[in-house]
C-alpha cells in the first residue's frame, strides 16, 4: 500500500529532566568506540535506568539489556547518538510505557543505530508510536513493537517508523495490535532505502507495511495478516 502524504512530524527533542542527570559514571566519561556497558532491571547495572544510559553512554556503545522488564518514566526515550542496544530476545527484554509522548524510543542519529532481541510496548492512551527511527543506516533484528495509540494515519499508532534511512535492514521482527501502521517506512526528506525481511505484522488498525511514495524499500519473505486496511 502506497502512503501519498508525507505526515507534519514535529522534531523530537530530548526532554529528559534533570532528574536524569545523574554523576557520570567512568563508562560515560570515555568516547573510546567499542565501549560495551551493561543494564539490569533493578537499577544494579553500569547505569541505573535505560534513560541514563541512552543520555550518557559515549557514542558507538554497545548496551546490554539482561532479561526483564524496563519500565519507562520519562515521556521519552531519545537516541542522538550512534548506538547498539541488544537484548535477550522480546519475550525476554521488554521496555514498556504508558507515559510517553510521540513515541517510546525516539532515535535521531547521523550516524548507525542498530537494536535486537527487545520488545517495545505502549499501553498508555495519548496518541503516541512505539518506536520511530532516523539514522544514517539501522539494522533492527528480532524485535517486536505493540501497542501503537492513536487515529492520525502517517503520524501516529505506528509500531515501527522507519521515517529516514539511506541503508540498512528491519528482519525477524513483529509487530502487532497497534493502531496505526505495523511497520511505517518513509515521510522523512529522502527516500528510505532498507531492506525488510522476514518480518510479522498483524492485527494493526491501519495496514501490515505502509510505503511512502517516496520509499524504496527491498520486501523479502514478509507476511501480513489480520490488518484492518491491507497487507502492504
Amino acid at each position: 500500500m502506497e502512503w501519498n502524504a508525507v505526515p507534519r512530524f514535529v522534531s523530537l527533542v530530548a526532554v529528559l529532566s534533570c532528574a536524569l542527570v545523574c554523576e557520570v559514571m567512568a563508562f560515560g566519561q570515555t568516547t573510546t568506540a567499542g565501549v560495551v556497558v551493561y543494564l539490569k532491571p533493578d537499577g544494579t547495572g553500569d547505569y541505573p535506568t535505560l534513560e541514563n544510559a541512552l543520555l550518557l553512554a559515549p557514542r558507538d556503545a554497545t548496551i546490554v539489556l539482561a532479561a526483564g522488564r524496563y519500565t519507562v518514566v520519562s515521556p521519552i526515550l531519545h537516541v542522538t547518538k550512534p548506538l547498539k542496544l541488544v537484548g535477550q530476545g522480546p519475550d525476554q527484554t521488554e521496555v514498556v510505557s504508558s507515559t510517553s509522548l510521540i513515541a517510546v524510543l525516539s532515535v535521531s542519529v547521523d550516524g548507525h543505530f542498530s537494536m535486537s532481541g527487545i520488545s517495545f510496548q505502549y499501553s498508555g492512551e495519548m496518541p503516541c508510536s512505539v518506536v520511530i527511527i532516523e539514522a544514517t543506516t539501522v539494522e533492527v533484528t528480532n524485535c517486536r513493537f505493540s501497542g501503537g495509540h492513536g487515529s492520525v494515519k502517517g503520524l501516529d499508532g505506528n509500531g515501527l517508523w522507519v521515517r529516514q534511512a539511506t541503508g540498512g535492514t528491519v528482519k525477524d521482527c513483529e509487530s502487532f495490535r497497534n493502531e496505526g501502521a505495523g511497520i511505517l517506512v518513509g515521510g522523512g526528506k529522502e527516500p528510505v532505502q532498507i531492506l525488510l525481511e522476514r518480518n510479522r505484522s498483524t492485527d494493526n488498525g491501519w495496514s501490515g507495511i505502509v510505503l511512502d511514495k517516496q520509499a524504496k524499500p527491498t520486501l523479502e519473505s514478509n507476511t501480513c495478516t489480520g490488518n484492518k486496511d491491507s497487507g502492504i
